[in-house]
């Protein structure tokens, strides 16, 4: 993610939200440095953890996350993955 100065208030609504769907942060990290394939300045790695891809998906389509979409467009630019896997033990 590259961010370009997005509001706590929308930080704030994205993680309850998050909560809400059964989603938990792992790593939410600003200033992260690229070392190769990415040519911006202000990264963040955020990476969540889903009880299931289905519920990650429900919570992505959702017309409240919709809703946190638009406060972030011109302001943070995102690539976004679902990738499930096995536990690594």
């Amino acid at each position: 993610m590259i961010e370009k100065n997005l509001s706590a208030d929308t930080v704030l609504k994205g993680a309850k939200l998050l909560e809400k769907y059964g989603g938990k942060y792992l790593i939410r990290a600003p200033g992260a440095i690229p070392l190769e394939g990415i040519d911006e300045d202000n990264n963040s790695v955020v990476i969540s953890e889903w009880p299931s891809k289905e519920r990650a998906l429900e919570f992505w389509n959702s017309d409240e996350y919709q809703e946190i979409r638009k406060l972030r467009e011109g302001i943070a630019e995102c690539k976004v993955l679902v990738v499930e896997a096995d536990a690594i033990t």
